[in-house]
């Protein structure tokens, strides 16, 4: 769940799990909010964004619908 703001422009982070690499990336750039995040293959996870009521999310390119 990232958190940008109090001049926070990115962050980088990931996690040995025992099912495999986690990785979270995000960065505030052009006024877009851009988040790229990896799982493990036959995993799930849930994706929480800062400010994304009203606008417009993509995944790999295509438009998300809310859950």
């Amino acid at each position: 769940h990232p958190h940008p703001g109090g001049g926070l422009t990115h962050a980088n982070t990931e996690f040995k799990s025992m099912y495999g690499l986690i990785q979270s990336n995000w960065e505030q750039k052009n006024g877009q909010f851009i988040y790229e995040l990896s799982i493990p293959v036959n995993t799930t996870a849930t994706v929480t964004l800062p400010n994304s009521k009203g606008q417009k999310v993509l995944l790999n390119g295509a438009p998300v619908e809310e859950h």
